[in-house]
């Protein structure tokens, strides 16, 4: 049957990528990484031998963008609502403020360097708001090149690595300031990109420190939705005029936060959407590895880089002038 066939042509790409994610996943621990980057960097290892086999290329296709929506609205059951205004709404005004900062500053920045709009999105986004998941994120709605695919690869290597450093030396530099507790938790959590290591940073410190971090992370994991609504809405209004409709996943997204926010769902669930979420998160960065060449990645790597180390140093240096003021 046709539908058969058309179904049996998606299985090996689906079913490398798969292999690939779980080997990740397994191997990160070993490897002191994250599974997300580990993905990466097998899928271009492999990218040759890939590259050679078009019966893998629709499959793989799939698995980077389809696979990569579903992660992305399975995102939002991680989030709620009351995140938002956990920690005072001066607090709050000032974390919306420096997400809207540091996507401009993007903007900015990629204009001086002779780059596209889109790049300094990404990589200010990325910064801004929850490092690798909303670099896919934003990804998934900016215009669909082979540059957006290496642009975002980088990117998730850059602000996982850069969040890793941080982790390890943010701590230790808010203890030298003299900060209390609550103070060093604000900081930790608005100005480390990604989540996990803000978790860790947070809890090395203290527990009290570690809630603090955990807390106001969230408040900057919530603009995500808004911030892929209007980035997408610009996008339209300067492609095509007046179409400002919501693609399903960025809907999904939103409305996944809003029924974890609404309705009591159990803990069990949420944990298992969320490991979902992630497992379809490093599938679909392990098909982004599979279809992008190492070499060629590193040859382009240097603005990518030098953006998302200027935007991150601008983001250390704006919360600590302001977390004092706050708290």
């Amino acid at each position: 049957m046709p539908l058969i066939s058309t179904l049996r042509a998606y299985v090996p790409g689906i079913g490398l990528s798969l292999l690939l994610a779980l080997s990740a996943v397994w191997s990160a621990p070993w490897l002191g990484g994250s599974a997300i980057v580990v993905a990466l960097l097998i899928g271009c290892c492999i990218h040759p031998l890939s590259h050679r086999g078009p019966v893998l290329s629709i499959g793989i296709d799939f698995s980077a963008s389809m696979v990569l929506r579903i992660a992305v609205a399975l995102l939002g059951f991680r989030i709620t609502v009351s995140d938002l205004g956990a920690l005072g709404w001066p607090v709050t005004a000032t974390v919306v403020c420096l997400v809207a900062l540091l996507i401009g500053l993007g903007l900015v920045l990629a204009r001086i360097m002779g780059q596209q709009w889109q790049l300094g999105v990404l990589t200010g986004g990325a910064v801004a708001i929850c490092g690798a998941s909303a670099a896919i994120a934003l990804a998934s709605v900016l215009s669909g090149t082979t540059q957006r695919e290496r642009a975002t690869l980088l990117t998730i290597i850059g602000v996982t690595g850069l969040s890793t450093v941080a982790m390890l030396l943010y701590p230790w530099l808010f203890a030298q300031l003299g900060w209390t507790q609550a103070q060093v938790g604000f900081a930790l959590g608005a100005s480390i990109h990604d989540v996990a290591q803000v978790v860790g940073a947070g809890y090395a410190v203290s527990p009290e420190t570690g809630d603090l971090a955990v807390l106001t992370k969230m408040q900057r994991v919530v603009l995500l939705p808004v911030a892929l609504a209007v980035i997408l809405m610009s996008v339209r209004r300067a492609m095509q005029g007046v179409r400002l409709g919501l693609p399903w996943f960025v809907t999904a997204f939103a409305l996944g936060v809003v029924i974890n926010s609404v309705f009591p769902i159990p803990v069990a669930v949420t944990q298992l959407l969320s490991q979902l979420s992630q497992v379809c998160l490093v599938v679909a960065i392990a098909a982004l590895g599979l279809k992008t060449s190492l070499p060629t990645l590193c040859r382009s790597g240097g603005v990518v880089m030098g953006l998302i180390l200027l935007e991150t140093l601008v983001l250390l240096v704006v919360v600590i002038g302001l977390t004092p003021l706050l708290l």
